[in-house]
């Protein structure tokens, strides 16, 4: 975990170098980015069961100095290990 921020409010991220793509809280996302989700995407739990997507979003991540402009599926979860 990292303490970063997303559309200028601070937060902490877990970075997976390895992830396909890139999954956030819907209280961490600012409203004004808002698009309705793909129905290509799904996230699968550990569990079989499947993660609804919430929303897509283009959003900018700071760490540091940097500043990166991401792609973001919005996905309501308590606990990112349980994403396979």
């Amino acid at each position: 975990m990292t303490e970063c921020w997303v559309q200028g409010n601070p937060c902490r991220v877990a970075i997976d170098t390895g992830a396909s793509v890139t999954i956030a809280r819907p209280d961490v996302i600012a409203e004004q980015c808002k698009r309705k989700p793909s129905s290509v995407y799904v996230l699968p739990r550990d569990s079989g069961e499947i993660v609804a997507l919430l929303n897509e979003f283009v959003v900018v991540l700071t760490m540091g100095r940097r500043a990166l402009r991401m792609w973001v599926f919005v996905a309501d979860f308590t606990d990112i290990s349980a994403l396979v």
